[in-house]
């Protein structure tokens, strides 16, 4: 079992279901829910794997063991006097945009590693050009529908299904 991989492509999906049961059942022990039993955090957990089966198990773990703070409709802390799928979407919808502000966070770090100038690349002929208005200028030979071989090919293809008698398509 690998926390970085996604719960669909996790190996033995009875152990990943066991491994999120047991962190369950441990969160509603810890609440004092009553008549809690391990057969309410077994059910919870499958609820959690075919619900966020695209996630990672880290994610679902980590909002799990450490549920974070909910707020209701008028900004007051929810408290958590229940375990439910309910309750569990709020926790992850938190849990999923703390982890995209981690990523994009770390994207930001990589793209702007790249601000250096490239190497072997020719910025002040660049700037020529563009002055010049040839930088953005389209080269007509280049188009691959104006490439001869490619009229060719296409008027060789039009022959074949006229005689054909099939449809052209152009």
């Amino acid at each position: 079992m690998s926390k970085d991989v996604i719960l669909k492509e996790q190996p033995d999906r009875l152990e990943v279901i066991k491994t999120i049961a047991g962190v369950i059942d441990r969160l509603g022990k810890l609440y004092l829910i009553p008549g809690w039993t391990q057969e309410n955090a077994v059910i919870l957990a499958e609820w959690v794997f075919d619900n966020y089966k695209y996630e990672a198990l880290e994610d679902v773990i980590s909002c799990l063991k450490n549920p974070p703070q909910t707020t209701d409709e008028h900004g007051r802390i929810e408290s958590n006097w229940r375990l439910t799928p309910d309750r569990i979407q709020k926790w992850m919808a938190v849990q999923l945009e703390k982890t995209a502000m981690q990523r994009e966070s770390e994207h930001n770090k990589v793209k702007n590693s790249f601000k250096e100038p490239i190497p072997d690349i020719d910025y002040k002929a660049y700037a020529k050009r563009i002055e010049e208005g040839k930088a953005l200028q389209d080269d007509k030979s280049k188009l691959w529908y104006e490439d001869p071989e490619y009229k060719k090919f296409k008027a060789e293809r039009m022959q074949q299904q006229l005689i054909q008698n099939k449809p052209v398509a152009d």
